[in-house]
């Protein structure tokens, strides 16, 4: 599930992004990093770290 939720992400962030100010931008980037480093870091803790 929160494999197609990141796969998402990135065309939502482009819809959305050039529409808003910098500091949002900003703040939406460091959103998006962080949810992908939190998945990567449960997905390590499930099947072990990829290779």
């Amino acid at each position: 599930m929160a494999e197609q939720v990141l796969a998402a992400v990135p065309a939502a962030a482009a819809e959305v992004l050039p529409s808003l100010d910098h500091n949002h931008r900003v703040l939406c980037e460091r959103i998006v990093t962080k949810a992908a480093s939190i998945t990567r870091k449960m997905r390590d803790r499930l099947t072990g770290p990829v290779q």
